[in-house]
């Protein structure tokens, strides 16, 4: 999912295509982290809000100018009511962090282009 949509928006946003060797870039990455923390607690003590974060590490190369070339991590976060499990939330909580991550990705190597 993640790599689909990071492929998708440079295919929709740019010029570039996809080559296996050779590029003009080069990113590559992980997901470094998935986790869930309570966001705020109620009037009673309880938790009302959790929140979900996902942060990505990239390692990015740009062949035509090195200077931009970076490693660096990536982070979305995503809240939902406690009252909710996260297995009824997770896959749109998940659909909407990858949204921001690929937004934040794409910005952060093709906004000097």
């Amino acid at each position: 999912m993640f790599n689909n949509e990071l492929k998708d928006i440079f295919a929709n946003h740019t010029r570039l295509q996809q080559v296996k060797r050779n590029g003009d870039m080069k990113i590559e990455g992980e997901i470094t982290q998935y986790q869930q923390r309570n966001k705020s607690v109620s009037s009673e003590g309880y938790s009302a809000q959790t929140e979900l974060s996902m942060t990505v590490s990239v390692r990015f190369v740009n062949n035509t100018n090195h200077n931009e070339d970076f490693e660096r991590e990536f982070t979305a976060t995503a809240s939902y009511e406690s009252t909710k499990s996260l297995n009824s939330v997770q896959e749109e909580l998940v659909r909407q962090m990858v949204k921001d991550l690929t937004d934040q990705i794409f910005n952060a190597t093709v906004a000097n282009w």
